[in-house]
């Protein structure tokens, strides 16, 4: 329940970049930028994490910092995306680097548990 809640947040976010008409590609990173946060966020439950702003007590990864910290950043990154739009083809690229970069990150999560 609580994945599908952080799921539900993060395409709430990403929803009114798809009310601009943009092509298929860049709605593509959109849901690679959300879905490599979402996947991030669910790989590292219970885990030992490293990053300080996501350490709960004990060094284990908070989820609630944690959703907050991918919130953050995607809200972040689609917010710039809204306030300087005609730079689709750059975002389109800084999406697909994002959401894949945590994608990775959460392979590696599921790898090594």
């Amino acid at each position: 329940m609580r994945i599908l809640s952080i799921l539900a947040v993060l395409i709430l976010m990403a929803s009114p970049m798809m009310g601009e008409q943009p092509n298929t590609l860049y709605r593509a990173s959109v849901v690679t930028l959300v879905g490599g946060g979402v996947a991030d966020v669910v790989s590292s439950v219970g885990m030992i994490e490293i990053n300080p702003l996501a350490r709960g007590m004990g060094g284990r990864f908070d989820i609630r910092k944690g959703i907050s910290l991918k919130a953050g950043v995607v809200g972040g990154i689609l917010l710039m995306q809204k306030l300087i739009p005609g730079k689709r083809k750059f975002w389109t690229k800084v999406n697909f680097s994002v959401g894949g970069f945590w994608g990775g990150v959460a392979v590696r999560n599921v790898v090594i548990r």
